[in-house]
C-alpha cells in the first residue's frame, strides 16, 4: 500500500512539473498598503500580465516593517514562478537600516527585471515658511527639534537628509505612504520626501507645497519648476526604482518568460501614458542588469548607516 501511495505521489508531482508554465494563478506580492502610487502602478500592469500568461495575476498587498514582511514572504515561497514580488529602492535600504532582517535581497531572490523609475520630491506643509531648498534648510536649522520629517516606509531618507544637512529633526515612521500623506495634509508632519505620484495632486490643490526634486542632483524633466535638493544639500540623491523578483532558484526559463512578457507589456504607449500620469517612467532590462542594480543599492547604504551610528530600527 505504501508503495502504491508513493507511486501515486510521484506521478502527481511529475504531472504538475510537466504542465506548461503557468498552469494556475500567479501571486504578485506588493510590499505596500493599497492606495499608494506603486500599488496603482502594479494594478495597471497586473491585468496585462494576466492576459499575457493566460492565468490570473493577483496583487497581494503585504505592508508593514518597511516592506520586510513582503520580502520574507517571497524569500520563503516555492521557487516555481507562482509567487513574484515587487521590490524598490526601499527594500535595498532596509538591508542596512534594520538591525534584524530575515532575508538577503542579493541571495534569497531571483531578479526578473526592472519596471519603472519615479521622480521623488520634497514637500512641506503650508505652515512651513519655505519655498526653496535653501529656505527650508535655513528654517530647519533655526528651529532645532521642532521639525517632524514624515516617512511612509523605513525613515531612511529622513535620516540621510538629517545626516547630510546636519539637522535636528524628528523622524516619524508610518505603516505606509497613504497614512503618512494624510497626516502631512493634516499638519501633523512638516516635511516629507516621497514619490511625486503620491503627493503632487495635493500640491496642485494647495494642501502641500513642493520645494525640491530629490531623485536626481540634476532636477527632473517632469517637474522642471522644482530645483534639486542637492542645491542646498550637496550630494543628496534619492532615486526610486521598482522591479519584480522571484524566490531564489526559480527556473531560468520561468524568469525569462516573465521578463519578456513584462518588457513587452511596458512597450505599450497607452500604458506608458497612464503610468506617466501618476509619475512613473518605464525602465526595463534583463534580469542580470536588474540584479546589478539591486547589488549596487544594497552596498550604498551601510556607509550611511555607519556614519549615523548604526541601524535605526
Amino acid at each position: 500500500m505504501r508503495a502504491l501511495v508513493a507511486m501515486a505521489l510521484a506521478v502527481t508531482a511529475w504531472a504538475a512539473a510537466a504542465q506548461p508554465y503557468p498552469s494556475k494563478p500567479v501571486r504578485w506580492i506588493l510590499p505596500a498598503q493599497a492606495g499608494g502610487a506603486n500599488d496603482t502602478a502594479a494594478r495597471l500592469i497586473a491585468p496585462r500580465l494576466s492576459e499575457a500568461l493566460g492565468q490570473p495575476v493577483i496583487v497581494d498587498n503585504r505592508g508593514g516593517a518597511g516592506g520586510n514582511l513582503a520580502m520574507e514572504t517571497i524569500a520563503r515561497a516555492q521557487p516555481d514562478g507562482y509567487s513574484i514580488a515587487q521590490v524598490s529602492t526601499i527594500q535595498a535600504m532596509n538591508m542596512s537600516f534594520y538591525r534584524s532582517v530575515r532575508f538577503d535581497l542579493t541571495r534569497d531572490i531571483a531578479p526578473i527585471g526592472e519596471l519603472l523609475v519615479s521622480t521623488t520630491v520634497l514637500v512641506v506643509h503650508p505652515s512651513v515658511p519655505a519655498r526653496t531648498p535653501q529656505e527650508l534648510i535655513a528654517y530647519a536649522r533655526a528651529n532645532p527639534g521642532r521639525i517632524n520629517f514624515v516617512s511612509g516606509t523605513n525613515g531612511a531618507t529622513g535620516y540621510y537628509l538629517k545626516h547630510l544637512a546636519g539637522l535636528d529633526m524628528e523622524i516619524v515612521v508610518y505603516k505606509g505612504t497613504p497614512p503618512a500623506v494624510t497626516d502631512m495634509i493634516a499638519g501633523q508632519g512638516h516635511v516629507m520626501v516621497t514619490t511625486a505620484a503620491s503627493v503632487m495632486q495635493f500640491v496642485r490643490q494647495g494642501k502641500l507645497r513642493a520645494v525640491a526634486v530629490t531623485s536626481s542632483t540634476q532636477g527632473s524633466s517632469l517637474y522642471p519648476e522644482l530645483p534639486p535638493l542637492a542645491e542646498a544639500v550637496p550630494g543628496f540623491e534619492n532615486p526610486m526604482w521598482y522591479g519584480v523578483v522571484a524566490p531564489a532558484r526559480t527556473p531560468p526559463a520561468v524568469v525569462a518568460r516573465l521578463n519578456g512578457e513584462l518588457a513587452r507589456i511596458l512597450q505599450s504607449a497607452e500604458l506608458q501614458q497612464r503610468l506617466a500620469a501618476i509619475g512613473f517612467e518605464v525602465s526595463t532590462g534583463n534580469p542580470q542588469q536588474f540584479g546589478r542594480r539591486i547589488e549596487t543599492e544594497v552596498k550604498k547604504w551601510p556607509k550611511v548607516v555607519e556614519m549615523m551610528g548604526g541601524p535605526t530600527h
